[in-house]
């Protein structure tokens, strides 16, 4: 009983996902279509018998050599060619536009995309499931071009694939909104396919280790058999799983379809009994079996072309023997032949359905789209209904037992009504959560979108040190009075909205956490008059008392408004509770969502990757400053500083996008790409004359790479620099993160040759016990210490004594920032070592940093002379 309710509703949640899904296709294609001069489906294309076309053979082609197509893609069933495709576009719109090109098919094995503006190539893209995952522009499973258009621009993109499985290739057109919309719906559905799959795993194990009987165990892995051939097909294991390792994403694809096929027909010998009801259907499976046993074989052995052929070959006879199997046991008498039966009809029927699709014979929609899916979604909800009438029927067959399970069944009942309360009230103060407020707060929206809300968020800065300091059991008691107070506070303010009301319980404040709360207001019926939501921060400011204490409880405040910062409860809250970080920083007791302070972008989402692509295509520059001796003007150094221009974004400054590398890890691919690109432009340097140091920076994060010193000595062998020309910079807060361990990294480092830079020092507070532990050799003074030194006593006092601090331990002293001749001035009086800044020159690129040198040289020489 229990199995079947929670198939029914894992069929009706999946059913309605599907739907929805749909509903939004058919929603987002009206809007693209209104936006774009061009339809989805209209596109030129030709064959390239063998792949030895280049774009700038094919845009020499006259237009008489194309073909036209109208539809929702080509098919070309399987074929060994290349194809080339071409679509043009005008953006009609009044601003810049951001389309995006899909090729709704994830294995392919090599796509190439380029976009042409006038008859030249302006951006070019080369991926596909041969390659590392993330070579692609977008992170989707499906193949994404996107195209940047000017007001009234036209452009034309060409794109090449090839591939070595079946030709089809659905082609679509999105506004970028569009389609991130329309695949965030497109994920829940496949998030509730391969959920339920799981659950089905999960479900079927449980009661193998329960009942030790192996139909479960062969139904969890031909389940599981599903789960690996749909997520290859739809492109989401290489995508999360072997971004890295396209070859082994191709080897689990291929091994999945034997696998699914095997347990399948083990599952079925067990389920149908064959061996007792119908021998010689029996040995017809144990042939099946062997024949599948073979095609695991070929997929190690065979190419990816013909593993695919034999897959399809012998997809035939299985489907058959399977869908005949059921009708011949349920003429026998068994129920679980007509389950089987009506679970495999509606597996095969969706399998037929997406093989016509792939064959080209059956148009792209939605049947043959998400056939396969739904068909395998819901022949494993009717076999776990056969399975739940198999257990019910065959092991509750006592009215006692009957008794039992029903009881069993009231109680689980309640405990999902008690789970349920739980999910939507805070575990302590028992107050509504998030999730009851976004949904109170939606209700609003839908109910009356006319109105104007004001989500307001509430955190207690001091609720955690007060918590700590009285106990966690009294903090706990402290947190449910307050939130009582809070709540009939709450309820005697104008224009509130009540969250939650029972027979038992008026709830006007939520808990989203331990600190923070949420309020509702209906702003329509206060207007303009903010004053209610000072009056209640300033009633909260009051001390509160509990048990002998009166305890201060610091609260914040942040706030967004409907219609105007959202008109989604998702998008309120995320903005209500950007707001009330900004307030930290702006100092006040309430503050309001505003663009200004929202450092959250979906650009910022993709830099990194965008990062990682700019790397492997080496784009980045780098620039660099020199350092000067203080007491005879000669160059004595230069320091690499790294410059990236995003192609859409334009100069994007190392402040933004080094503290993000530093956050995801790519700082150790940019300290690589920094160092080797460092040391060949220093060996240009050299072959020019010059001979002092290369100053390079690294992170706090490059510390922990146990095989760093490694990769800097191979490459300083590479490109034969001396090491001790090498000088590494590193902050001294990076260093006091875990100084131990900082220690022992950068004593590893300078056993290789290199030196050591303790940059930015006087900014952190570092401990002097520890710094004159560092292999260093040279101290970098923070332009901070720098700035007053020509107008403030105190600033030279301060200076003078780092310098003579850096000197009595044996470092070289450099003074960073050094804009004036006043402040070079008074550095060489205080026998400053050596000196950088925009005095000098501005960080410089490699060709001009070479003309600085010279010139430098000369203006020394006519010194000495």
């Amino acid at each position: 009983m229990v199995f079947r309710r929670l198939s029914f509703c894992l069929l009706f949640l999946i059913l309605s996902g599907f739907q929805s899904v749909y509903s939004s296709e058919v929603d987002h294609q009206n809007i693209f279509t209104s936006s774009i001069d061009a339809l989805n489906a209209n596109f030129d294309y030709l064959e390239d018998v063998d792949s030895s076309l280049t774009i700038s053979d094919v845009l020499a082609l006259n237009n008489s050599q194309w073909r036209h197509e109208e539809g929702g893609g080509a098919k070309f069933g399987f074929s060994r060619s290349s194809y080339w495709f071409k679509l043009t576009f005008t953006n009609q719109l009044d601003e810049v536009t951001k389309t995006l090109l899909e090729i709704g098919k994830p294995t392919l094995n090599d796509v190439a995309f380029y976009q042409v503006v006038d008859g030249h190539v302006v951006r070019s893209l080369h991926t596909g499931d041969q390659r590392p995952f993330y070579t692609r522009d977008v992170d989707h499973p499906n193949y994404l071009f996107r195209v940047t258009q000017r007001i009234g621009e036209t452009s034309t993109v060409y794109f090449r694939v090839k591939t070595q499985g079946s030709s089809v290739f659905p082609i679509k057109l999105w506004q970028e909104k569009a389609f991130f919309e329309f695949s965030a719906q497109e994920q829940k559905v496949h998030f509730l396919y391969f959920g339920s799959l799981l659950a089905v795993v999960l479900l079927n194990l449980s009661i193998f280790a329960m009942l030790r009987e192996k139909i479960y165990f062969y139904y969890s892995l031909a389940t599981v058999g599903y789960l690996l051939f749909f997520s290859g097909l739809k492109g989401f294991s290489f995508q999360h799983l072997f971004f890295g390792l396209p070859s082994l994403n191709t080897q689990v694809f291929l091994c999945s379809m034997p696998i699914l096929a095997i347990f399948s027909l083990l599952f079925t010998r067990e389920f149908l009994k064959t061996h007792q009801l119908a021998p010689r259907l029996d040995q017809a499976i144990k042939v099946m079996l062997a024949l599948e046993c073979v095609k695991l074989i070929g997929a190690f052995v065979l190419n990816y072309d013909n593993s695919i052929r034999l897959s399809l070959v012998l997809t035939v006879p299985f489907f058959l023997l399977l869908f005949f199997s059921g009708p011949i046991i349920w003429r026998k008498g068994s129920v679980s032949g007509g389950f089987f039966t009506c679970a495999w009809s509606v597996l095969t029927v969706g399998m037929m359905l997406t093989f016509l699709r792939v064959l080209g014979v059956v148009p792209d929609n939605f049947l043959s789209q998400y056939g396969m899916l739904l068909g395998s979604a819901l022949e494993s909800l009717i076999l776990m209904v056969a399975l739940s009438y198999r257990i019910y029927h065959e092991r509750e067959s006592k009215i006692a037992a009957q008794q039992a399970s029903i009881e069993q069944t009231r109680q689980k009942r309640e405990s999902q009504e008690q789970f349920l309360n739980a999910m939507l009230h805070d575990p302590v103060t028992q107050l509504p959560n998030r999730t009851l407020f976004e949904m109170a707060l939606n209700e609003q929206i839908a109910s009356f979108p006319e109105n104007e809300l004001v989500v307001l968020l509430v955190r207690i800065e001091r609720f955690t040190e007060v918590s700590r300091t009285l106990g966690l059991s009294d903090g706990e008691s402290l947190l449910q009075e307050l939130g009582r107070e809070l709540n009939e506070s709450v309820s005697k303010l104008p224009a509130v909205v009540e969250i939650e009301k029972t027979t038992e319980v008026h709830n006007y404040i939520c808990n989203f956490s331990t600190d923070t709360f949420g309020v509702l207001f209906n702003r329509s019926d206060v207007k303009a008059d903010i004053s209610i939501y000072t009056t209640f921060i300033d009633n909260l400011s009051k001390p509160f008392k509990f048990m002998s204490f009166s305890v201060d409880l610091h609260p914040r405040c942040g706030a967004s408004f409907y219609p105007r910062h959202g008109d989604q409860a998702s998008t309120l809250l995320r903005n209500a509770s950007v707001s009330l970080d900004a307030n930290k920083g702006l100092g006040s007791k309430v503050s309001f969502y505003s663009k200004k302070h929202d450092d959250y972008s979906e650009s910022r989402l993709t830099l990194m990757s965008d990062l990682r692509f700019a790397l492997e295509n080496d784009e980045p520059e780098l620039h660099y400053q020199p350092k000067l001796r203080a007491h005879d003007h000669e160059v004595v150094g230069m320091e690499a500083l790294i410059r990236w221009t995003h192609p859409t974004l334009g100069f994007v400054s190392p402040d933004k996008f080094i503290p993000l590398a530093e956050k995801t890890g790519v700082i150790c691919l940019l300290t690589r790409w920094v160092f080797e690109r460092a040391m060949k432009d220093y060996i240009v340097f050299r072959d020019d004359g010059y001979d002092g140091s290369l100053s390079i920076n690294i992170s706090a994060r490059n510390l922990m790479e146990s095989d760093l010193p490694n990769i800097f000595s191979s490459l300083i062998d590479k490109y034969e620099v001396d090491a001790g020309k090498i000088i590494v910079e590193l902050t001294e807060t990076a260093i006091m993160e875990d100084p131990e361990a900082g220690i022992v990294a950068l004593k590893a480092l300078t056993d290789i040759g290199v030196r050591l830079s303790i940059d930015d020092f006087g900014s952190g507070y570092s401990s002097l016990s520890y710094l004159k532990r560092l292999p260093a050799t040279e101290i970098k003074l923070d332009r901070a210490l720098i700035t007053d030194i020509a107008s403030s006593d105190s600033a030279r006092v301060i200076v003078q004594t780092s310098i003579d601090m850096a000197h009595n331990l044996g470092y070289n002293l450099v003074a960073e920032g050094v804009e004036t001749q006043e402040e070079h001035d008074i550095l060489c009086s205080m026998q400053c070592d050596n000196i950088q800044g925009y005095f000098l020159s501005r960080p410089l690129t490699p060709s001009d940093m070479n003309t600085w040198l010279v010139k430098a040289r000369k203006v020394s020489e006519k010194t000495l002379t």
